[in-house]
This record gives C-alpha cells, sequence and structure tokens, in this order.
C-alpha cells in the first residue's frame, strides 16, 4: 500500500468514527474507537483505528492510563504529539474521577 492510499484510508475512518459518536454518543463506541478519537490519525502503514486497536490489545485501558508521555513515545506509531494528547484525556478523566468522589458538582464548588 502506498503513503497515498494510507492516507485515504486514516481520512476514511476518522470521520466514520466521529459521525457515529455524534448521532449515537460515546457510549456506542468501543474503547479502541475512543482512543482513536484522540490520536486523530494513524500512520503511514496502519489507520488510526488499527493503531488504537493494537495499543488498545498491548496494554489495556487501565494500564494505558497510567502510561507516561515518555513510555507512550516508546510505542511504534506514537510521537510526542499523540503522547500528550492520550495523557490528557486521562488526566481529564482522573480529575473529574476525584472531583466526583469529594462531592464537586459544579464549578463554583471546585473553585471554593
Amino acid at each position: 500500500m502506498s503513503n497515498k492510499n494510507a492516507s485515504n484510508v486514516i481520512e476514511v475512518e476518522r470521520p466514520n468514527i466521529r459521525e457515529e459518536m455524534m448521532s449515537s454518543g460515546p457510549h456506542q463506541l468501543s474503547e479502541a474507537e475512543l482512543i482513536a478519537l484522540i490520536l486523530r490519525s494513524g500512520t503511514s502503514r496502519q489507520g488510526v483505528v488499527q493503531l488504537a486497536q493494537e495499543i488498545h490489545g498491548d496494554f489495556g485501558l487501565t494500564a494505558l492510563a497510567r502510561l507516561s508521555v515518555e513510555e507512550l513515545q516508546g510505542v511504534g506509531g506514537i510521537g510526542p504529539a499523540k503522547a500528550a494528547s492520550l495523557v490528557a484525556a486521562f488526566e481529564l478523566g482522573r480529575r473529574v474521577q476525584q472531583r466526583s468522589e469529594q462531592g464537586v458538582t459544579s464549578a463554583a464548588q471546585a473553585l471554593a
């Protein structure tokens, strides 16, 4: 497969996942598909969904959420931008969880 064809595959996959989420909600997507939305693009050899499935299969969601930017950059197909996006997304999830556990339900409570 040439790079041009790989780019076409990547561009076709991404909007389909995004459209599915917008029409059916994020709960309808698999964990790998949600990861693919965060990654935004694949590599010259694999589409974003395939990359996300590989990463999810290698680590699982819980272990993936604990990896640092540096550790993620050691994974094939993950550079600084993708690593930072994943770490940021998981950090937001952790903060939501912490605030939920603390009973914080509004911005005013979070600032207090």
